[in-house]
């Protein structure tokens, strides 16, 4: 849910938001989508959880590069950004979440059927689905936009 969602997302990301350093597209989606597909191969074929965090961390870090690439840059729109970022958290959290086992660990037997951490994490994981269309809908506009670089035509 959440890997698929940030994979998906993250085109949109770095086409959209680098439209005015268009030169740094091509090795960021190379890099991004190289160490996505590793880390979610090496995630799914893991025999314990922390083995699947710390893969899946080593993708929210490569995630975390691109994002402040993009900061660092004033590239895309600030708004959008700051989606960006509440998509991530959102994600951890549903993450952290499902790891956890909370709430069924505290209260055993009362969270079997209804409001478990799995089905908590996916509602994490759908709130940041609906974070990236956000996003990527207001990176659009600044896509779209003719004069959007510039301020970065000096």
């Amino acid at each position: 849910g959440i890997f698929g969602s940030f994979f998906v997302c993250e085109l949109g990301i770095i086409w959209f938001g680098l439209k005015c350093f268009p030169w740094l597209r091509p090795p960021l989606l190379v890099g991004y989508y190289t160490v996505a597909l590793w880390s979610g191969f090496k995630a799914s074929s893991a025999d314990t959880m922390a083995g699947r965090a710390s893969y899946m961390s080593i993708l929210g870090f490569t995630r975390g590069v691109i994002l402040i690439t993009r900061m660092c840059l004033y590239a895309g729109r600030p708004r959008a950004l700051y989606t960006y970022i509440a998509m991530d958290i959102s994600g951890l959290l549903g993450a952290i979440i499902n790891v956890s086992k909370i709430p069924e660990r505290w209260y055993p037997g009362k969270f079997d059927m209804f409001l478990n951490s799995h089905q908590i994490m996916h509602a994490f994981a759908f709130a940041a689905l609906y974070l990236c269309y956000v996003g990527l809908t207001d990176d659009y506009e600044f896509y779209v936009n003719p004069d959007a670089c510039s301020a970065h035509r000096l």
